[in-house]
């Protein structure tokens, strides 16, 4: 079950970077900016998020619940982004900045589109972590629980990539495909609650002793 969880989640953060990609290179004109600005924000939000929330899920006693808040969380983000960032294009364009030159108003819009996508992909850092720990408590080896998550969840983004390319934005548009991806997150956050529900509170892990 666990492993269906993560291969939704996979399917959906690539699917949103797709959508992400389309979305920028039709406000930035240029698709190199927008590739760019999307896989450095995705990578750096990953390695932040799994930095940080890897030890919360060193803390938590029910880490499907929190596997389930974070996708229920990168939901709600990923529903946000698109009217976040139509809010600071209006933004810059009140304040004139295009005028101010070529390089000022990109520059805007990359960081505040790394603000924006920073809070999603700092939230799809955390779930292998938090998952594995799910995995271990129930007496998965620890080496095999991250091979076999990490596994499903690349193959998970290969479908959202090819779901995202042929299928939901042709049919869809932009929109409807950003709606697909938050459904996935939300069967994936329903799914971990109801999971949580028959499994044992995990132990937590002693701090380490300084020195």
């Amino acid at each position: 079950m666990a492993y269906v969880l993560y291969l939704l989640s996979g399917i959906a953060a690539l699917l949103y970077q797709v959508v992400w990609t389309k979305e920028l290179a039709l406000r930035f004109g240029v698709t190199a900016w927008a590739v760019g600005t999307v896989l450095s924000v995705f990578m750096l939000g990953l390695a932040a998020g799994s930095l940080v929330l890897g030890r919360v899920a060193d803390r938590a006693r029910r880490p499907l619940l929190v596997y389930a808040g974070l996708e229920a969380a990168i939901a709600l983000g990923a529903l946000a982004s698109r009217p976040a960032l139509r809010a600071l294009e209006a933004w810059a364009a009140s304040l004139d900045l295009a005028s101010a030159g070529g390089g000022t108003w990109t520059a805007v819009r990359v960081l505040g589109t790394a603000l924006v996508l920073a809070v999603p992909t700092f939230l799809m850092g955390g779930t292998l972590p938090v998952l594995v720990k799910a995995m271990v408590a129930r007496g998965a080896p620890t080496g095999r629980a991250v091979g076999r998550l990490y596994a499903v969840n690349a193959l998970g983004g290969a479908a959202g990539c090819l779901l995202a390319g042929f299928v939901t934005i042709g049919a869809l548009g932009l929109s409807g495909s950003l709606h697909v991806g938050v459904a996935l997150n939300l069967a994936a956050a329903l799914g971990a609650a109801a999971l949580a529900r028959r499994t044992p509170t995990a132990a937590v892990a002693a701090p380490a002793s300084p020195g």
